[in-house]
């Protein structure tokens, strides 16, 4: 269908949600300690041995919560969501939603090379499509 229009706010709703469901999935890396490691070693050196995984969760988590406040303020701007705003925006989720992966990819293999393209592949994916989405959108008037 040509010119189909999509609810603003059930896609502001849907996109709030795969942000917050990213940001909770972070913190899924950090594994617990067992009962049998708690009775082998102290609180301070459990906490230690997950210091990667937690640097991690720090920054891809403050990586999600900015991209979500740029995206609070670009749709601001948006008076109808068209195909090409569905589009951007569904793909800049995407790649929102696979960080949590790239994130335990890139701390289990901190010192490799691979890993750290993805997770820096994947920063840049959702910098480009939220880029795609600030020189598309603000052609449209403030609503």
């Amino acid at each position: 269908m040509k010119g189909e229009i999509f609810d603003k706010q059930r896609v502001i709703s849907f996109s709030d949600a795969v942000f917050s469901i990213a940001i909770t999935l972070l913190v899924l890396d950090i594994v617990a300690p067992t009962y049998k490691e708690l009775k082998a070693a102290d609180t301070l050196q459990i906490l230690q041995n997950r210091i990667p995984s937690i640097i991690g969760l720090i920054v891809s988590f403050i990586v999600i919560a900015l991209y979500w406040v740029a995206h609070m303020r670009i749709m601001k701007y948006v008076s109808t969501i068209n195909k090409k705003v569905l589009r951007y925006n569904i793909f800049l989720l995407f790649f929102i939603v696979l960080l949590p992966f790239s994130t335990a990819f890139y701390v289990r293999g901190f010192m490799l090379k691979g890993p750290f393209a993805f997770y820096c592949f994947n920063l840049s994916a959702i910098g480009f499509f939220n880029y795609l989405l600030n020189i598309y959108i603000p052609k449209k008037k403030k609503v």
